[in-house]
């Protein structure tokens, strides 16, 4: 290796046991005696690294799956959004005007989101209107780790997933501008001091409000902007510095007019960050991360349903969090590695709520157990959790890998006393042969309730208990000749612990969800997830390949001693796609289909009335009844024209392609004529066909 490195002006330097790193010649610390010199060294052009094509980024454990930022850009039905880029894996569920998932059937708020370490809250734009589009930026991203189970012992305050994003790293002058129906954006990275540091910042604000004034539609006006900075700076061979920001600011002004929904909103996110990478004496490599982070959230809406519900909110909530989390990490042998650290976060919020709705008869009683609902609450609120955690990996002769890790997290709210909890993972990895893998996993998981994201709104200023979860799976992966892999994978999780949770029975399409008819609450005792995944995928660097997977599971809490599905169960669930590249094009396609989603019915005993206080409404059995199966088809195309300077691409995706008419939501008014009231029941549909078309240039 030395042999071919030397004519290039480059080196080996020993790290540790077996680990070596390409250095400038120079720049190694080992006598040049020790050095084999070539007898007839020759020049080379150029020297290509390249990983295994089916080695897509996989953690310690095997239970990850990367998607780079290409993969991102290029997947249709995503929109280029970093968070609906999870909706294509296996045992994932979401509805289409959302970003927000359920991953393996837990809710959606059990995704831990990280981006260059750092811990983001609730990191997706517009929050309390669907979370349409995640917080950050795929051209800033170099890729992105995703754990839908066997979460590393590193993760901790997640009983659901991982999304783990590398922030992009410029190596040469990058400037990239983009324009489409969702948003616009700019991008520009440089490398200075001769490569020992870097810069990139990117910018995004969105086009909605524009597209709805062009169509003459008067919904108003949802906007958001965010900003991401980020510079590097290699101090020596031994340490690695990093800094960054990122800044979310959303303004939403909404109303609907049948029935009347207002709703004004303003959210602003701040984050900041220091990170120091390094190596220690003794073969330990340590990394130090602090954070902190401003979340701010100004709220207003109303709601007026004729004959059903009138109500007004008003919320307005300030949080503030810092983090110390620091690393260490050593190989102590060829075989047995080890890693641990800890981490403590201290937020403070303060909350304040008033709001009030009056339910027209007959859906008080029927539906809702008062007539009238008032809140009122101010809640300041001080917060901190502790978290210490460590693992060893032990590769053992014969192809097999051993891996335990445990952590315990302790939380300390207002006056209370601390509470804690045990986590213990266990992980193991057998090889029978080059082509084909056994993994089989472990795991315990707990999640505390955070004070920025408690329930206020619904009247809720204590904390639960922390949510706890068991996770038993199995994974066999083969490869098939030279160009496909299968995984055939199996879970079994369990919630163990109670919780009281809120929810919209009939639609999920509100502005104010808190003071609808609807709303709800329950307290399950437990829950039980269960799922076979069975993926298919062709080798992603041909120029035409595709993936088919299929799920089967099941999602069910536990509720006063029965088990009822969860709103987002989907027992089965099928999704195709493939993706070809010819020269300047680039052409994609997506199919879905998955089980429709249970809902809650709604019966009367007369559907027109004179007298309101003569009908009696009540619900059925919570999800008891199953809408018709969803299906879609989205697809997209781009073209790239190379220019004097850069390369311009313009691209078109469409969603839902075929128009097909996917069951959302019930919808429910009251429409009085000549004294009589007649309650009228409607269904919504997911997004129809929705063109999104862009353009970019990029410097190349």
């Amino acid at each position: 290796m030395r042999s071919l490195l030397e004519p290039l002006g480059l080196d080996l330097q020993l790290l540790g046991a077996d680990t070596w790193v390409v250095v400038e010649r120079g720049a190694t610390r080992e006598p040049a005696a020790e050095r084999p010199t070539p007898a007839s060294p020759q020049p080379l052009d150029a020297i290509v690294v390249q990983t295994s094509r089916y080695d897509v980024g996989r953690s310690d454990n095997g239970g990850g799956v990367s998607l780079s930022r290409n993969n991102i850009e290029e997947l249709p039905g995503t929109g280029q959004d970093v968070a609906r880029s999870l909706q294509q894996l296996p045992g994932t569920a979401a509805g289409d005007y959302s970003a927000r998932t359920h991953i393996r059937g837990s809710r959606d708020d059990e995704s831990l989101f990280r981006f260059d370490g750092v811990t983001l809250v609730d990191p997706f734009h517009l929050k309390n209107f669907q979370g349409l589009f995640s917080a950050i930026d795929p051209g800033a991203t170099e890729s992105v780790q995703f754990w839908t189970g066997d979460l590393p012992i590193e993760f901790g305050g997640s009983i659901g997933a991982v999304a783990d994003i590398v922030p992009r790293e410029p190596t040469r002058l990058l400037a990239e501008a983009g324009v489409s129906v969702l948003n616009s954006s700019a991008l520009f990275g440089t490398p200075f001091a001769d490569g020992r540091g870097s810069i990139l910042v990117s910018g995004r604000t969105g086009n909605l409000a524009h597209v709805a004034q062009l169509l003459d539609k008067d919904i108003g006006e949802p906007d958001f902007r965010d900003l991401t900075l980020r510079t590097t700076w290699r101090v020596n061979d031994r340490m690695r510095l990093s800094a960054g920001v990122l800044a979310l600011d959303d303004n939403i002004d909404l109303t609907t007019s049948d029935p009347l929904q207002r709703a004004n909103a303003h959210y602003r996110d701040l984050y900041a960050w220091a990170r120091a990478g390094y190596d220690l004496p003794g073969g330990l490599r340590g990394e130090t991360l602090v954070s902190t982070a401003s979340l701010d959230a100004h709220r207003s809406a109303l709601v007026d349903r004729l004959g059903i519900n009138q109500g007004s909110l008003q919320e307005l909530r300030d949080s503030r969090e810092f983090t110390l989390r620091q690393e260490l990490n050593a190989a102590l042998s060829r075989r047995l590695s080890i890693r641990g650290g800890g981490e403590y976060t201290h937020s403070h919020s303060q909350a304040l709520i008033d709001s009030a709705v009056n339910f027209s008869t007959p859906f008080f009683p029927g539906v809702q157990p008062t007539s009238q609902q008032l809140r009122s609450l101010d809640l300041p609120s001080r917060y901190s959790t502790f978290a210490l955690y460590g693992a060893a990996r032990w590769e053992i002769r014969g192809g097999d890998v051993l891996e335990a890790g445990l952590r315990r997290d302790s939380q300390h709210f207002q006056s209370e006393v601390e509470r804690s909890q045990w986590n213990l993972r266990l992980n193991w990895w057998h090889r029978f042969s080059p082509d084909l893998t056994l993994r089989l996993a472990w795991g315990q998981y707990s999640q505390p309730e955070a004070a920025s994201r408690l329930d206020v709104a619904d009247g809720i200023s204590e904390l639960d208990s922390a949510r706890r979860a068991r996770q038993t799976s199995i994974s066999l992966e083969q490869r098939l000749g030279r160009h496909w892999l299968l995984r055939i994978g199996a879970y079994d999780k369990r919630e163990t612990s109670s919780l009281t949770t809120f929810e919209n029975l009939f639609s999920l399409l509100v502005l104010t969800p808190e003071i609808e008819v609807d709303r709800i609450s329950y307290t399950s005792s437990g829950a039980r997830m269960r799922g076979l995944e069975l993926t298919l995928q062709s080798d992603p660097d041909r120029p035409l390949h595709g993936w088919i997977s299929y799920t089967r599971s099941r999602a069910v809490d536990r509720i006063a001693g029965i088990d009822v599905p969860r709103s987002w169960d989907q027992p089965h669930a099928l999704q195709a796609g493939v993706q070809w590249r010819h020269g300047p094009w680039q052409s994609a396609g997506r199919f879905n289909w998955h089980s429709g989603w249970p809902y809650t019915p709604l019966f009367a005993s007369a559907q027109s009335w004179t007298d309101p206080h003569a009908v009696e409404l009540w619900l059925g059995a919570r999800n008891s009844l199953r809408q018709e199966a969803f299906r879609s088809v989205d697809l997209r195309l781009a073209w790239t024209h190379p220019l004097l300077r850069g390369e311009f691409e313009a691209s078109l995706e469409l969603r839902n392609t075929f128009n097909a008419d996917n069951e959302c939501c019930r919808n429910y008014q009251v429409v009085s004529a000549d004294g009589r009231s007649t309650l009228v029941e409607s269904t919504r549909n997911w997004l129809p066909v929705t063109p999104i078309l862009g353009v970019r240039w990029r410097l190349r």
